[in-house]
């Protein structure tokens, strides 16, 4: 079975989410899952990171020196992985320090990390921190996303071709798209 794409957005909630659907991901089959780091998360998150994803590609090089200070603080032999994502995506060509590139769908940086996973042949996958709610809030800033709204509507735009394939953990997004389960992932 191929692996799940388990995207880590920003939100509060996200790491919870993301151990839920890991286990989620552990109970079926178990299945395998790659990860995709959206925005702040690249430097933030603790593990390995398959794809980083963002749509603010000039932030890039303060997370990955965030993230290169992460793990030389922590050392090798810590249970963080802090080592460089193994691919990174932006929505223009030929930006340095990225290895790859797609048109932008007009949506959050959640989007985006869909479409790429999508485009990768991904038939499995889940939102974790991308609610796309107000009160969702960021896992650092700790404030409210009021800009949400004006990205919702080319989340709905996509709605129809993405239902079969995505699932989200949380908000609006789950509302949209459903929770992931069992049965869901074992199709």
């Amino acid at each position: 079975m191929s692996p799940v794409a388990l995207i880590i957005g920003g939100a509060e909630g996200a790491f919870g989410e993301f151990y839920a659907a890991s286990i989620l991901c552990g109970e079926v089959a178990p299945l395998a899952s790659d990860v995709f780091a959206v925005n702040d998360m690249i430097a933030a998150f603790p593990h390995i990171i398959d794809h980083a994803v963002t749509l603010h590609p000039g932030k890039l090089i303060a997370w990955l020196r965030e993230r290169h200070k992460a793990w030389e603080e922590r050392g090798q032999g810590a249970c963080a992985n802090f080592t460089p994502p193994l691919r990174s995506w932006c929505h223009r060509e030929g930006v340095r320090h990225f290895t790859d590139w797609s048109p932008d769908w007009g949506g959050s940086s959640g989007l985006f990390a869909v479409k790429v996973a999508r485009e990768l042949g991904y038939r499995r996958v889940i939102l974790c921190g991308v609610p796309m709610t107000v009160e969702g809030g960021h896992f650092r800033r700790r404030q409210r996303w009021a800009a949400c709204h004006g990205f919702r509507p080319a989340w709905e735009r996509h709605a129809g071709e993405l239902r079969p394939y995505l699932r989200s953990m949380s908000g609006w997004t789950r509302e949209l798209f459903g929770a992931p389960g069992p049965g869901w992932l074992g199709n």
